[in-house]
C-alpha cells in the first residue's frame, strides 16, 4: 500500500513540477500577453461592482422580492409613510467622559426635555422603542416530561420550570416596563 500511495504521490508532484516550470517559461518569454490577460480578466471580472449596491432592509435579505409581505409592505410605506425624523446629538471631545463634558451632555439634555410645542412636550412626541425579551424571561414555559426508570416499570410525569440561567443576575430591570423613550 505504501509504494502506491508514494508513487501517486510523486506523479502529482512531479506533474505540478513540470506544469509551473513550464508556466514559468512562458511568462517570462511573452511577458505582455499574460500582463494583458490578467488586466483584461480582472476588468471583466470587476463590471459587477457597476450594479453593485448595499442592501440595508431585511426583509429583502431574507425573503423573496415578490413575496406577499414584501409586496404590503411597499404598499405600506408609498401610502402610508411614517412621520419619523432620527436625530443625533454627537459630542466631540478630546476626552467626553470628563466631569465637564458629562455636565454639558447632561444640560443639552434637560434642555431637550424641557422642549414644549403646542402643549406637547418631548416624552409625548418622541417615539418609543419597544425592548425586545430576548432570554424570554416573561415566558417561562412549564413542561411536561416522561421519565422512565429501567429497574422499573412505572413511568412517572413530572412538571417542571425550565432552568433560568439569568435567574438572578439580570432581574435588576422592572418587567412592567416594555419601553424606553428615546
Amino acid at each position: 500500500k505504501m509504494v502506491l500511495l508514494k508513487k501517486a504521490s510523486h506523479i502529482v508532484i512531479d506533474s505540478l513540477e513540470r506544469f509551473f516550470l513550464w508556466w514559468g517559461k512562458f511568462v517570462a518569454i511573452h511577458p505582455y500577453p499574460v500582463i494583458c490577460t490578467c488586466i483584461i480578466i480582472t476588468a471583466l471580472s470587476s463590471l459587477g461592482f457597476l450594479r453593485f449596491r448595499m442592501e440595508h432592509h431585511a426583509n429583502l435579505l431574507w425573503i423573496p422580492a415578490d413575496s406577499a409581505y414584501n409586496v404590503n409592505e411597499d404598499w405600506l410605506e408609498l401610502f402610508f409613510k411614517k412621520k419619523e425624523r432620527d436625530q443625533i446629538v454627537l459630542f466631540k471631545s478630546e476626552n467626553v467622559l470628563t466631569p465637564k463634558a458629562l455636565n454639558e451632555m447632561f444640560d443639552i439634555y434637560q434642555r431637550i426635555q424641557r422642549i414644549e410645542v403646542d402643549g406637547k412636550t418631548f416624552d409625548s412626541i418622541c417615539a418609543t422603542v419597544p425592548i425586545a425579551d430576548i432570554f424570554q424571561t416573561k415566558k417561562r414555559k412549564k413542561r411536561q416530561t416522561e421519565i422512565g426508570n429501567d429497574d422499573s416499570n412505572d413511568n412517572a410525569t413530572y412538571d417542571y420550570e425550565e432552568y433560568d440561567f439569568w435567574a438572578d443576575d439580570y432581574n435588576e430591570y422592572n418587567e412592567d416596563d416594555e419601553i424606553i423613550t428615546t
